[in-house]
């Protein structure tokens, strides 16, 4: 019993992936995905050395609709994903472990939450990335997937 403990620790230290917030310049800026009723923005931007900050939102018309907050935080060799939805978890933020990671991908996890367990950037060009939420909802494998386009500063 007592081996399992150093044993776990040098496993999580060996496997957990070593992305930091450093690497993840690709990701700042506003992204979007039109529909056929609506445009999806998520904007994110670096707020210091160890935490990048994104809101997400769509415009309907003149409406402004606010989606999600999104912390992205770099805790020594920890990166974790906070997320503050509204109308969800009485807009009470939850947090997605990185499981996966390089340079362009990044994989974050949270087996307990109902849905999402999962939360996937995959980026493709720079100006374009994949956003994907993906888990067991009712009892079904869900995967929804948000291909976007950087916005061109104007």
């Amino acid at each position: 019993m007592y081996l399992l403990f150093p044993i776990a620790i040098l496993l999580s230290v060996f496997f957990t992936p070593k992305v930091s917030i450093q690497d993840l310049g690709w990701l700042q800026g506003t992204w979007q995905q039109d529909k056929q009723n609506y445009t999806l923005y998520e904007s994110w931007h670096k707020q210091d050395d160890s935490t990048m900050v994104s809101a997400s939102y769509y415009l309907k018309g003149k409406d402004t609709i606010w989606l999600e907050r999104v912390r992205l935080e770099q805790r020594l060799d920890k990166l974790t994903y906070i997320a503050a939805v509204n109308g969800q978890n009485n807009e009470q933020p939850v947090g997605f472990t990185l499981v996966e990671g390089n340079a362009t991908r990044l994989v974050f996890e949270n087996p307990d939450h109902d849905f999402p367990q999962r939360i996937t950037y995959t980026f493709h060009a720079p100006d374009s990335l994949i956003a994907e939420i993906s888990g067991t909802l009712k009892g079904k494998a869900v995967k929804r997937q948000f291909p976007m386009k950087r916005m061109q500063v104007k």
